[in-house]
């Protein structure tokens, strides 16, 4: 079971992919959280295993979150989550360690795929 902490400012977003995310055999999401200042905290308290962080977060960048998750939680893998204008954040996102990205209004297949191969990345 792959266990997934969402990070997700907009609280829609955030709950509609926790459900689609639900219904994936072989993942279980573990908690959500709408801000990147507590990403490493929830990181510590829930032990994921694999971060869908969105790019643009309303008080700590997806690139500042990813950069200070790199840093303190390591074991962690990070997957960007962001479309066509996040270009340059999900880069950063990349450059700072992400380990891939996805667009929020791909399918859930897609996400699930993703996250699927976040944990198989050396």
């Amino acid at each position: 079971m792959i266990r997934v902490l969402l990070v997700e400012g907009d609280d829609d977003r955030r709950t509609e992919l926790t459900r689609a995310l639900d219904l994936v055999p072989g993942i279980d999401v573990v908690g959500q959280v709408g801000d990147g200042n507590v990403a490493a905290s929830a990181v510590m308290a829930l032990n994921p295993d694999v971060v869908v962080l969105a790019a643009c977060l309303p008080t700590l960048s997806g690139p500042a979150a990813a950069e200070l998750l790199a840093r303190s939680c390591p074991q962690v893998r990070v997957l960007g989550l962001g479309g066509p204008a996040d270009g340059a954040a999900l880069r950063a996102m990349q450059v700072a360690g992400a380990v891939g990205t996805v667009d929020p209004g791909a399918g859930t297949r897609e996400l699930a795929g993703a996250i699927f191969d976040a944990v198989t990345c050396a």
